[in-house]
């Protein structure tokens, strides 16, 4: 791989020089590259997915000539939305300010497949490292960045109910709202990378990614607080079903300046839940285990949010208001989302003794 400076806005973080990786400030590097010192996979997990049937006809509209995932990020020099990391050549004299984004002429392709985008020069587009597996664009609305999603039915319905219930249980959710029939919006929760969010990743090992346990320890380690939230996070992942939590779709916020890890990011990604797994009343005890065998294991600790009826049917009347009665109708029939997720609940709570409550401080044993 090339030689290459990597940078946290001007400050230079880390260099690989003839395939020699050093750290040049380690509060400011990304954790992942503090971590592992790979830079060729950091670069390739920025990449947009090239399963993407859009992220083909983007990078065709854009003539990259070399189409991988590293070459993909580098034509933006790895910079994207969430974050101030990016590279240059050695030699390069480019700033921060030249490379961040402030405009996006491509977001209907990216979402929607606009071939108008053929008639556009190369332009700098924060589309080829908008990471995941959905179709998706972000687009800027008074001076705020937007990442607008197209998802089926199900999906639109998870993801606005499970943010609704979660901030009715005090957790910090992702704002989403419905924009038509098929596609889903939120804001830009770091406004512009004005704070650093970093997939757990960073953190985390992939064959550690469903090791709750082992988590819980590491965010505890730095910041019990943090450990809570991922906990919370976890309790309605179990109650809502979502199968599809992993160490790229949650994560932690840092300072800019110092590196300081801050705080877990807001609960994001809760479209593969709920109505999206089928027509159930039950919770799947096979997936459901794991949740509870890691409860078991911090109660003494940490205590789960108590969901209420009234919490989860206000949750629903707040989310049908984005629906028609026809959809409405339609997702009744395929699952009693309030049900199902009071019969969860239940069964947590009978396979875990809930006795104790959470103290921040309290130590574990590591």
């Amino acid at each position: 791989m090339q030689d290459l400076i990597i940078l946290s806005k001007d400050t230079v973080v880390a260099k690989y020089i003839e395939n020699k990786f050093e750290i040049v400030c380690s509060n400011l590097i990304p954790l992942y590259l503090k971590r592992t010192e790979n830079l060729e996979k950091w670069l390739e997990e920025r990449a947009i997915d090239s399963h993407r049937t859009n992220s083909r006809l983007l990078k065709r509209m854009l003539r990259l000539q070399e189409k991988d995932d590293v070459n993909t990020v580098l034509a933006v020099h790895a910079a994207t939305i969430t974050d101030t990391y990016w590279v240059k050549s050695p030699d390069s004299k480019l700033t921060y300010d030249e490379v961040r984004f402030k405009a996006n002429d491509f977001a209907e392709v990216a979402l929607n497949g606009d071939s108008s985008g053929f008639n556009l020069p190369f332009q700098h587009t924060p589309e080829l490292t908008n990471i995941g597996s959905y179709e998706k664009c972000w687009k800027m609305k008074d001076n705020h960045w937007y990442m607008y999603k197209k998802e089926p039915l199900e999906s639109l319905f998870s993801e606005i109910y499970i943010s609704k219930l979660g901030k009715l249980l005090g957790c910090n959710m992702v704002d989403y709202n419905r924009y038509n029939q098929n596609i889903i919006y939120c804001k830009d929760f770091t406004n512009g990378a004005s704070i650093n969010f970093e997939d757990a990743q960073g953190l985390i090992p992939e064959n550690k990614e469903i090791d709750f346990l082992y988590n819980f320890k590491v965010f505890h380690n730095i910041n019990p607080t943090i450990a809570k939230d991922y906990a919370d996070m976890l309790y309605l992942d179990a109650v809502c079903m979502n199968v599809d939590r992993h160490i790229h779709n949650y994560g932690v916020l840092r300072n800019v300046e110092t590196g300081e890890i801050l705080q877990l990011a807001p609960n994001f990604d809760n479209n593969i839940s709920l109505m999206y797994n089928g027509n159930r009343l039950e919770p799947v005890r096979g997936f459901i285990t794991d949740y509870t065998e890691f409860f078991e294991s911090v109660k003494e600790i940490y205590t789960p949010p108590i969901i209420s009826q009234e919490m989860v049917n206000q949750a629903f009347i707040e989310t049908e208001k984005q629906f028609s009665v026809k959809e409405i109708e339609e997702l009744n029939q395929k699952m009693n989302v309030v049900e199902f997720i009071i019969n969860s609940q239940k069964y947590i709570e009978q396979n875990i003794r809930l006795d104790t409550t959470y103290n921040a401080d309290e130590d574990i044993d590591i």
